[in-house]
């Protein structure tokens, strides 16, 4: 019973179609407790023969129409409280999905994707089943059943005293019953959610698990997983069976005591033939009361479950607030001074007394050995994490002050890792503006370097690229998430290893048409290949979460450092490559 009072804020949202389904439900019960009186009188009437055939198809004809009735409330109110329910379940998937987009990635360190998949759709179609289903079951429990007891009541009160008698055992029997399923399901949906994420890793790496021919491995592990998943399941099943035979064996007990004693008050003339055939009849429609409220303990508790899982995420603090203040129309600066980062849950610092000042159009390089913090600096940029000590300023403001909507709707970012959707290529590339044209998804393509290479696809800009781009080379999907981002006009464009997958000339061509693409638009680029920075205005050298040199690609080269060593030695491997290829 939790569950309703976790969802009275919305019940109170949409109390209309509740409360219209509820008073439906209630004519619908007065509606059914009027057939067996009737049949009552039917009997009496033909025992004692005192009925016409005339006054026979009456009586027959208003029951008839009172089923009609019935039917039609019932198709009514099931519109209503279902649709409701519905919209129940478009409203958590909704606030789930905006509240794991505002998460920053140490979230997702702790929540695998299989898990967060399960919670979304599973346990929301628990909770949606729950919040209709549920209150079908116990508002129409709780009104038929008590309309029925006032009606055999008024029949013989001392008879339905008498019927009554196993209903408390029932009672405390089922809330028992309830809270074992609470528990166990709980469990359960945390065992699906493993088998789910076990799932999804194997099909997302499924070509690494073939290479390695780890086919029979994986198999037995998801057997094992699955194994688990069910054996918990059937623990669920085991209490879920006991609800209905507890409800049958007492609703039993309820007629055999009702019709012992009818019959002992019959031969008494304490009650008629008549009487006693509707009062059975009215026992018989507790049968569906008292089923009705075993069903829903069941289907209340695993919503109760569910719901709990859901807002164990729904209730986790964002890490990243959101700022107040909007950046103005112009271009800007960009200046940092981080004196110290740390990331969450860690001691030892990964930046320490990194400063730089980033005028628009210019171009900054970043490059270092790996683990030196290259791409921590960028994700601070992106505000994907809030800087320990020190600050990122653009237009003289802290960015973590700045609306975080605003803010990154001023970059555009390439991941070391490209990321492409199952849809085309046109679709990828116009991925952050859908309205653009074929021309201008043309335009940054060749600004990519990789309009040749999509027009001999098979469809060209239609072909379906596949999960993940699965049909595409790593260089072809990193050029093609270089296009998409081009094709957003940011003012600030950062390239995170960008062209670690391209080779050396496709890279010259793309830094070539980058610096005619610029103007006055900010890049910043992280890279291993130093060629990739001889024309930034800046490079920073990071080691060790710090920068030890900083400078123009001639001036670094000219210097003694990591810098001259890696572009020397990378010069070299380039020229013995062109000898070997010779």
């Amino acid at each position: 019973m939790r569950l309703f009072s976790q969802l009275k804020w919305y019940f109170l949202s949409e109390w209309r179609r509740y409360l219209g389904a509820v008073i439906f439900l209630v004519m619908i019960a007065i509606l059914q407790l009027i057939p067996p009186h009737l049949v009552g009188i039917i009997v009496d009437g033909i025992h004692k023969k005192t009925m016409s055939s005339n006054q026979l198809l009456m009586w027959i004809g208003i029951m008839l129409i009172i089923a009609l009735v019935i039917y039609g409330l019932r198709y009514v109110w099931r519109v209503w409280l279902f649709g409701a329910s519905y919209r129940l379940a478009v409203k958590l998937r909704s606030d789930f999905y905006q509240r794991l987009s505002g998460q920053n990635p140490e979230f997702y360190l702790r929540h695998r994707t299989g898990d967060l998949i399960a919670r979304a759709t599973n346990d929301v179609d628990r909770v949606v089943f729950a919040a209709g289903e549920g209150v079908l079951t116990f508002v129409d429990s709780l009104v038929m059943g008590c309309a029925v007891l006032i009606v055999m009541g008024i029949e013989s009160w001392q008879l339905t005293l008498l019927s009554l008698l196993p209903m408390p055992v029932m009672a405390l029997v089922i809330k028992r019953y309830g809270q074992q399923l609470h528990d166990r399901f709980r469990i359960a949906q945390g065992a699906f959610s493993a088998l789910n994420n076990h799932a999804q890793e194997s099909l997302t790496s499924i070509r690494m698990i073939k290479a390695f021919g780890l086919e029979e491995r994986q198999s037995s592990q998801f057997e094992e997983v699955a194994t688990d998943a069910g054996r918990k399941n059937m623990r669920v099943a085991r209490v879920d069976a006991r609800f209905d035979p507890t409800i049958f064996i007492a609703i039993a007990i309820a007629n055999v005591l009702a019709v012992g004693g009818g019959s002992w008050m019959v031969v008494n003339n304490s009650l008629t033939l008549g009487e006693l055939t509707s009062f059975v009849m009215y026992l018989g429609l507790m049968i569906w009361p008292m089923l009705a409220l075993a069903w829903m303990f069941n289907i209340v508790e695993r919503g109760s479950a569910a719901y709990t899982r859901i807002q164990s995420l729904l209730q986790e603090p964002l890490v990243i607030n959101d700022g107040s203040r909007s950046l103005s129309a112009g271009h800007g600066t960009l200046a940092a001074n981080i004196n110290t980062f740390i990331y969450p849950e860690n001691n030892v610092p990964v930046l320490q007394s990194v400063c730089f000042q980033l005028l628009p159009g210019q171009l900054l390089g970043v490059c270092g050995p790996t683990g030196s913090g290259k791409s921590t600096l960028l994700a601070l940029l992106q505000r994907q994490f809030d800087v320990t000590d020190g600050e990122i300023h653009f237009q003289s403001q802290a960015i973590s002050e700045l609306k975080m909507e605003e803010w990154r709707s001023r970059l555009a970012i390439v991941n070391q890792t490209p990321f492409l959707f199952s849809d085309t290529v046109a679709g990828n590339i116009a991925l952050g503006r859908p309205d653009a044209t074929q021309e201008q998804i043309e335009e940054v393509a060749r600004l990519a370097n990789v309009h040749d290479d999509i027009l001999r696809l098979p469809q060209g800009y239609q072909t379906e690229v596949g999960e993940r781009g699965v049909m595409l080379s790593g260089g072809q999907k990193q050029r093609i998430s270089i296009a998409r981002a081009l094709l957003l006009d940011a003012e600030i464009l950062i390239l995170d290893d960008a062209l670690s997958a391209v080779d050396g000339q496709t890279e010259h061509r793309i830094m070539r048409n980058l610096s005619q693409w610029r103007q006055k638009r900010t890049v910043i680029i992280s890279a291993h290949r130093l060629s990739a920075l001889v024309e930034a205005d800046n490079v920073l050298v990071m080691q060790n979460g710090t920068i030890s040199q900083r400078g123009k690609h001639k001036q670094l080269i000219a210097q003694s450092g990591w810098y001259s060593e890696m572009y020397h030695y990378q010069q070299l491997e380039a020229a013995l490559e062109g000898q070997y290829d010779e």
